[in-house]
Formats: C-alpha cells, sequence, structure tokens
C-alpha cells in the first residue's frame, strides 16, 4: 500500500477537525433555537422588555459561535488561490477556532493566537496540516496532565508564532502544552511529508518548533 501523500493526511486532518467541532455547531444552533423560541414566546405587547433581554443576548453569542465555527471550517477546507502564499497565520487562527471550541471543555484553552501575517512559499495545505496536526498533540497532552494530577485543573496549548519581517526566513511557530511537556514527535507519515514540503519539526521535549520556508 503507498505511504499516504499531503493531500490524504490534510483531507483526514480535516475531518478529524470538522467531526470534533461539529457537536460543538450543533449545540449552538440547538440553544439559539431555543433561546430565539423563548423571545419569541415572552415577547408580548406591554411586557418588560428585560424579560427576554438574556435570552436575546444568549442568542446572538450562540449565532457568532456558530460563524466562528463555520467561517475557520470554510476557511480551512476552501481551495488554495493560485498565486497567493499560504499563511501560517490564519491557518493559527482557523486551527485554534474549531479545537479550542472543543477543548475549552476539558479545561484546555489555546492561548497566543495572535501575531502579524506569515506568509510562506509552503503549500496551503501543508501549513494547514502542520499547524492542526501540531495542535492536535499538544491539546491531548494538556488535556492528559490534567487527568494524570487532579491538582491541576487547566490545561494551556502556548502558541507563539514569529514571522520574519524582512522575508528571508521562513516563519517559525512554537507549540507548548503547560502542565505537560510536549510528547515525542510521533511515528506516523507527516513530519516527513511536511519536510517535502519544506516544512521542518522538531520537538525538545517542552515544545513543538515547526519552520516554513519563506515565500
Amino acid at each position: 500500500m503507498d505511504a499516504p501523500g499531503l493531500a490524504d493526511l490534510w483531507v483526514a486532518e480535516l475531518g478529524r477537525l470538522v467531526a470534533r467541532a461539529a457537536h460543538e455547531l450543533n449545540n449552538a444552533l440547538n440553544g439559539a433555537a431555543m433561546n430565539l423560541e423563548v423571545v419569541r414566546l415572552r415577547a408580548v405587547a406591554g411586557r418588560d422588555a428585560g424579560a427576554v433581554a438574556p435570552f436575546a443576548a444568549a442568542a446572538v453569542a450562540e449565532q457568532e459561535q456558530m460563524a466562528a465555527l463555520a467561517g475557520a471550517i470554510v476557511a480551512l477546507g476552501r481551495t488554495p488561490r493560485v498565486g497567493h502564499p499560504a499563511d501560517v497565520r490564519e491557518a493559527l487562527g482557523h486551527t485554534a477556532t474549531l479545537l479550542g471550541a472543543v477543548v475549552r471543555h476539558h479545561g484546555v484553552t489555546i492561548d497566543g493566537v495572535t501575531g502579524d501575517p506569515a506568509p510562506t512559499a509552503a503549500p496551503a495545505h501543508a501549513a494547514r496540516l502542520a499547524v492542526a496536526w501540531a495542535l492536535g498533540l499538544a491539546a491531548e497532552a494538556a488535556r492528559g496532565a490534567q487527568t494524570a494530577d487532579a491538582g491541576d485543573r487547566s490545561g494551556v496549548v502556548g502558541c507563539k508564532l514569529v514571522a520574519d519581517g524582512n522575508g528571508s526566513r521562513g516563519a517559525a511557530l512554537t507549540v507548548a502544552p503547560r502542565p505537560a511537556p510536549y510528547p515525542a514527535v510521533p511515528d506516523d507519515p507527516v513530519p516527513a511529508v511536511l519536510a517535502a514540503h519544506g516544512i521542518q519539526a522538531a520537538a525538545d521535549g517542552v515544545a513543538l518548533r515547526l519552520t516554513f520556508p519563506a515565500p
């Protein structure tokens, strides 16, 4: 059987992300519908608007959650535009939106998803795969540390993205779960496929560092 290529690995990774986020999307949809129904039933002439305001606010928040999740899914699944370099920051933001909505229920947050645009010469699907793969491993490590240490009920996936300002070097993304150390780079096809597209992955026991080729 042939080893999986970039397209196979990215489709599988995106499928896992979407499958995990689908539950959150469905919850937001149901919550918005229920709160809007309460507003409809209680919004009668002459009644204090304050009686329905909390339900309306909750419906708005849930709609915003739906929009964020759906937007991230569309952006990650979109065919890359010809002639436009992939942006690591964009991939990081969309991935964190989807994964963060899931892992927050386990007390894990994804931090540091900010920074300047970080273009790369790597194909967009390779950049997206690298980010999703790294964040997924870190989130599992942070969640596992919580299970092992009942005294620490919170976990953080810290991200630090450094974009080269003059274009001579590529962007670098460091991902570190806390309180757990970053697991060793697993023996799977992803690192080799990323390397074939110029993306290097190295773990030092504390964090994983991804380096991307300059555009």
